[in-house]
Formats: structure tokens, C-alpha cells, sequence
């Protein structure tokens, strides 16, 4: 006998053991379920009980437990894997939710269903204080059946109120048909319903939202609710802070169409619920709001209350570039949304957390965020949470926010790109007999700086080598022989290196030797000659203006196989010296001035020609240097495609008047040419052209060299 109850004992043990093997860390489980409980792995629910008591407030330590290992931080879900029909006889065995973590349930084309006709319970779900359940159907087909309604749980703190979700699904309340003695929806709580169909009486409150669904028969109740869309059998409205949007409502024989409540001081009417935009049909007939009053007692009709919803928009504003300006977002090619270019703008750098006001500067390389609060046209109002869309390059929209019926709040990161430094250019004074080194080196490229290189951190430095021997100051060329000059450039704030970068020493490329963290080192020779050579012409190589294209720097032209000076340019627009990344106009004029400098071993002859693109122009000089200009009138004839507003050049401007356009937008299509707005030559303007536009406009991949058109 001993014996036995010692093996009894042993397998009791080892059972135990087993069933703790099934468990959750840290919790108890009642069935080893499929699934991780994650959004992408969520547990496969078999029957009712593993539903209830994984869900009820005695076990809601479990959830709460995942919750705090970050396991389903976002949330705990939840997928039926049958058809799961409850036998159960007992008292208190509804499914209650009391948790901070989200509970998620996907009816995936399933019937979950409770009777009650041997219990006292009140509900199928009890959704208490904090607590969220989203109920959805991913499949189609899925139902709740049951005569026990959903209760959503309210306390006097909004904060602490349940919520529920309902995202598709039919749900069935059988005691609701036809007697109307209990709720497929009830409590005090807070409801959204995106869409669904629903069976019997339904009361929501506490701030409820409707954006769809059908509503077969029974009343549909609202206390401070607001209905955005949805088909009704009948709707009963009980204060004035209900509002309806959009609906459809048809009423039975004996119920009045909308009833509101009596007070000491006046009595709520069927107009005082509707919107002042909406259209309001009754029985396929327009009548006015006030009209309403009249008929508040009608019966057996069908009312139709339509309000425009605001649904899209996309939010424009020059692409951040490295020393780009913070201006103010535009809106535009939207449904509902203000065409506005004045949204409530706010910049903040996220690199150096601060904020910036309108007007300061980009960084390449920071992360900036933009806030935008755009409003709704005359007539809108925002359902459910609009879609925004952005043609910012290197932006990412992380928050759309309803802040009311008439404005949303929009929050974007957005990288600034460094800029590119392909070249960079060199000056350093070339050795010549008998003169003394002079270690001065200047970069003449902008985003690149020169540095000496046995001194990092030493600015405007070069060294000079005579073999491997580091001259000093003082020392002197000698004819005949060579001279290293090595240096070290690194890119500024801002800026970065192309992989190919081309690094030119007066007009000669330089040796890459190495790199050295965020420095590149270079080297250059130079062989001491015997004599001078006098240079008497100098012939100037300059790209021609054209509109929208920026300017190019100038070259000399070598007749001798070898340049013997180099060339500074600077592009003026009147006396105003054109800012990096400018365009030219169509129809301008502009002048280009150029610094001519000779090489070593060489000097000016006075006076010195000078002829820019074989055309001689007036010039002067010393033995050193020389200088001249030249005015060009860009041809107006020719347009360039894709600039909508004629001003020359292809900008975020244009992007907007194209997007506006293609909506169909007031009389833009009139007032502009669609020639010019149809960049992608398809016959048509589209939003496509407005977004290859808009990428045009920041440089964006090839739409350069892929679009750039006249006509």
C-alpha cells in the first residue's frame, strides 16, 4: 500500500511539472495555445473557456505581466481558430478585460457565442476602467451571437473609461429581437466603430464615435456621439452634444425619427444634432435644417443627412537642403482640406533639440521634425483620421492627430541630405627659383577646408617635402628640382565627399595617398623651371545660361598643352552675386566676372588678352593677375517644362499649381498652360506630374537629366 501512494504521489508530481511546462513565464495558463500572443503569431483560441479565462479579470495579472516584459507592449491578440459555441450553466463566467494592455480579438470568419438562459450574468464582455478591446474580422463572415450585450465600464475620471473597438464583424443580441429588453452595445464607456453590422439596441456615450456600419433593427442610442456615416433603423439622440455628420436613417411607423430631451428651458430638435454643411434629405427630398422643427414628429420616413468628409491631403514644402531656409508648409491636392499656403507651421531640430524659427537655417546631416496643423475647407468635416501624404524627399510622416472636426495635426522627420562635393579646388602659390616656400593653401571650394598635414587642426597649412625631407620656413627652390606639396582636406558641416572625388591644385589634379579618420590626404609635384614664360592671351571657356539650369564655373583653355593660369568665377544677377544653387530666369540677364591668376613660371603680359567663349572682352591686369567680365541674356523663347508659373525655373511652386490643376481646383486649369504642366509628355496633367515636379525640384535621383524638356 505504501508503495502505491508513493507512485501516486511521483505521478501527480510529474503531471504537475508537465502542465507548468505550457505556461508563459511567469504566469499560469490554461491550455497550451498556438501563437506567441504577438500581432504577427497571435494565440489560436479553440474554445470558450481558454477565451475567458485568459481574458477575465482573475487572470488579468498574465496580461499585465507580458505587458511589463515588453513581450506585446502593443498589445495581446487574439485569433479564433473555430467556431467556439459556449455550454456553460455557469454564474459570472463572462469575459471580463481589466488591463492597460490593449486586447486585440480577430473573429476571422468565426461565430463566437454565449446564451445566458441558465445564468445571471449581465454581459458577454466586461471592458473595465483603462482597459481596451478591439474587436475586428480579417476574414469576413465572423459573429457574435449572443443575448448578452458587450458593456463598455465608465467612472467618473474620463482617463480611467473603457474602451471598445469594433472594426468589422456582425453582432447579434437574440433577446434584442424584437422585444428590445437588453443591448448588443451598453455602458457608459467609450465605443468607435469603424464598420460592422449590427443587430438590436445599441447605446453608446461618454464620447463615441460611429464612422460606419449597419444597424439592422432595434434603437441606436447616443449620448455625447458623434456619427460620421452608417445606415439606421432608428436613431434616438438624448443631448444636444450629440453630433451627426452623415447618416441614414429609416424610421418604423410608430417611433418618431430622432427624439430628444425635454428641458425646463427648451427642447432639442432634430437640427440642433446635424452639422450646418450637411444636406439633409427626407424621403428623397431636400429640406432645410430649420425645415426639421416642422416635421420633428413624422413617421415611417427616411432621412438622409450628407456632409462632406474630409479625407486626404499632401502637405508640400521646399526639400531640406544644407543652408536651405525653414519656410512655412502648403497644402494642396487633397479632398477637404484648405489649399492654404499659411498652415501653422513649427520646425524643431532633432539633432541639436531646439526648436527654430522661420527663416533659420538647415544642417546637412541633422533630423528635423515638422508639425502642421491644417484645417478643413468651408463645408468638411474630418471623420476618422485623414491621410496625409508628403512629396518632402527624406520624410517620413510619424503622427496624423485629429485634434477636432476641423483640424488635424501633422508631425514629419525629415533628414537633410549633406551636399555633395564632387571637386575641390586647391590654391597654393607654385615653387619658383630662388623664392622662399610659402605654405599657403586655400580651398575655393565651398564645404571643403585645407589643413596642413603634419598639423591637424592647423587651417589654410600645406607642407612642403624636397624628396622625403620637410622643408622649413625660409628654405628655397632650387632650378630644376622637385617639390612635394602634401596636404589634407577634410569636408565641412554639412557637406560630404563624393566616392570619385576629383581634387585639382591650381587647375592640376592632385595624388590621393590615404585616409585618416575624417581627413583625406593628397600630394602634388612640381619641377622648378629655369625661366618665365610670358603669357600674352588667355582664351575662357563659359557654359552659356539657361533657364532653370544653376551656373557653371568657368575654365581656361590650354593652346600649350599645359594651363597656365587659373580661374575664379562669380555669377551676378544685376549687382546681387547669385547664391549657390540659384537658377537662372528665363528673359534675365546675368554676368559673369572672373579673376584670371597665372601659374608659377609664368606672367602677364600688359596689356593681356582675354577672350571669353573666342569672343574678346574688355580686361585688366598686373603681371599677376587679371580681370574681366561678361553679360549673357537668357532666351526667353524656349520653355522649360514643368514651370508652371513662367518664372524660369522648376520649384515646389510649380509642384503645387500642377497637384491643384490636376483636382480640378478652382481655375487653374485655365489660367495655366497644360503644355508646360504635363512634364511627363503624357497628354494629360496628373498628380504624377505634380510629384515628378516636386522631386525635379529637390534633385531628386535622374528626374533631371530625365525630364529636363523646352518647348
Amino acid at each position: 500500500m505504501v508503495r502505491r501512494r508513493l507512485i501516486s504521489m511521483f505521478s501527480a508530481i510529474a503531471l504537475v511539472l508537465t502542465l507548468f511546462t505550457l505556461l508563459p513565464e511567469g504566469a499560469l495558463k490554461a491550455h497550451a495555445l498556438d501563437g506567441d500572443g504577438t500581432k504577427d503569431n497571435p494565440y489560436i483560441i479553440m474554445n470558450y473557456d481558454d477565451l475567458q479565462n485568459l481574458l477575465s479579470s482573475s487572470r488579468n495579472d498574465l496580461i499585465n505581466l507580458w505587458d511589463g516584459k515588453g513581450r506585446c507592449s502593443n498589445g495581446v491578440y487574439f485569433k479564433l481558430g473555430t467556431d467556439i459555441i459556449s455550454q456553460d450553466k455557469q454564474n459570472d463566467y463572462e469575459i471580463d478585460i481589466y488591463t492597460s494592455t490593449p486586447v486585440y480579438i480577430d473573429l476571422a470568419g468565426h461565430t463566437l457565442s454565449r446564451k445566458s438562459d441558465r445564468t445571471m450574468d449581465y454581459e458577454l464582455f466586461f471592458i473595465l476602467q483603462k482597459s481596451t478591446l478591439t474587436i475586428d474580422d480579417s476574414v469576413g463572415g465572423g459573429k457574435i451571437e449572443s443575448d448578452l450585450p458587450i458593456n463598455v465600464h465608465s467612472s467618473y475620471l474620463f482617463e480611467n473609461n473603457g474602451t471598445l473597438i469594433i472594426k468589422n464583424g456582425t453582432f447579434n443580441n437574440h433577446k434584442c429581437i424584437p422585444q428590445n429588453t437588453a443591448r448588443t452595445i451598453a455602458g457608459e464607456g467609450t465605443t468607435i466603430i469603424y464598420d460592422g453590422t449590427f443587430y438590436g439596441h445599441s447605446a453608446l456615450s461618454n464620447e463615441s464615435i460611429i464612422y460606419n456600419g449597419k444597424f439592422v433593427d432595434g434603437e441606436t442610442e447616443l449620448y455625447n456621439t458623434k456619427v460620421y456615416g452608417g445606415k439606421f433603423y432608428r436613431i434616438h439622440a438624448n443631448n444636444d452634444t450629440c453630433e451627426i455628420y452623415n447618416a441614414e436613417v429609416t424610421q418604423s411607423t410608430n417611433y418618431r425619427l430622432i427624439q430628444g430631451l425635454y428641458t425646463a428651458h427648451s427642447t432639442l430638435y432634430l437640427d440642433s444634432f446635424i452639422y450646418s454643411g450637411a444636406t439633409v434629405k427626407l424621403d428623397g427630398n431636400t429640406v432645410s435644417r430649420n425645415d426639421l422643427k416642422e416635421k420633428y414628429y413624422l413617421t415611417g420616413k427616411k432621412l438622409v443627412i450628407s456632409t462632406p468628409i474630409a479625407t486626404h491631403a499632401t502637405i508640400y514644402t521646399p526639400d531640406l537642403v544644407h543652408g536651405g531656409k525653414a519656410e512655412a508648409a502648403q497644402v494642396s491636392g487633397g479632398l477637404g482640406f484648405i489649399m492654404s499656403e499659411n498652415c501653422i507651421t513649427g520646425w524643431r531640430d532633432l539633432t541639436e533639440g531646439k526648436d527654430m524659427q522661420l527663416g533659420d537655417t538647415f544642417t546637412g546631416g541633422h533630423k528635423y521634425r515638422l508639425g502642421v496643423t491644417i484645417g478643413t475647407q468651408d463645408g468638411y468635416v474630418i471623420g476618422k483620421t485623414p491621410d496625409i501624404f508628403t512629396s518632402i524627399d527624406n520624410a517620413k510622416i510619424t503622427s496624423v492627430e485629429k485634434l477636432n472636426d476641423f483640424f488635424c495635426n501633422v508631425l514629419l522627420e525629415i533628414d537633410c541630405p549633406k551636399t555633395t562635393v564632387s571637386t575641390v579646388n586647391v590654391t597654393l602659390t607654385e615653387p619658383v627659383a630662388g623664392a622662399a616656400i610659402d605654405e599657403t593653401m586655400i580651398s575655393d571650394t565651398t564645404g571643403a577646408s585645407v589643413y596642413k598635414s603634419a598639423t591637424i587642426g592647423t587651417t589654410n597649412k600645406g607642407t612642403w617635402y624636397h624628396g622625403e625631407t620637410a622643408m622649413s620656413a625660409g628654405d628655397k627652390f632650387a632650378v630644376g628640382e622637385t617639390y612635394t606639396a602634401h596636404f589634407l582636406i577634410k569636408a565641412d558641416q554639412g557637406y560630404e565627399f563624393a566616392d570619385s572625388l576629383s581634387v585639382k591644385v591650381n587647375g592640376d589634379t592632385a595624388t590621393y595617398v590615404k585616409t585618416e579618420g575624417i581627413y583625406r590626404t593628397y600630394e602634388i609635384s612640381y619641377t622648378v623651371a629655369s625661366s618665365i614664360t610670358t603669357v600674352s592671351t588667355v582664351r575662357i571657356n563659359v557654359t552659356k545660361p539657361k533657364a532653370g539650369e544653376i551656373p557653371e564655373d568657368a575654365t581656361v583653355f590650354a593652346l600649350t598643352g599645359k594651363v597656365p593660369a587659373t580661374v575664379r568665377t562669380a555669377w551676378y544677377h544685376g549687382d546681387t552675386q547669385m547664391a549657390s544653387g540659384e537658377k537662372f530666369i528665363a528673359g534675365e540677364t546675368y554676368t559673369v566676372k572672373l579673376l584670371i591668376t597665372h601659374k608659377a613660371s609664368y606672367e602677364f603680359s600688359s596689356p593681356l588678352k582675354v577672350f571669353i567663349n573666342n569672343e574678346r572682352v574688355t580686361s585688366s591686369n598686373n603681371s599677376y593677375s587679371a580681370v574681366a567680365e561678361k553679360s549673357f541674356t537668357v532666351e526667353s523663347g524656349q520653355r522649360l517644362v514643368g514651370v508652371a508659373n513662367g518664372d524660369g525655373l522648376i520649384s515646389a511652386d510649380d509642384a503645387i499649381i500642377v497637384a491643384r490643376m490636376a483636382a480640378g481646383y478652382g481655375d487653374y486649369a485655365s489660367n495655366y498652360d497644360s503644355d508646360v504642366a504635363d512634364i511627363n509628355q503624357d497628354g494629360k496633367v496628373t498628380a504624377d506630374d505634380a510629384i515628378i515636379i516636386a522631386r525635379y525640384s529637390a534633385n531628386y535621383g535622374d528626374y533631371r537629366s530625365k525630364y529636363t524638356k523646352y518647348i
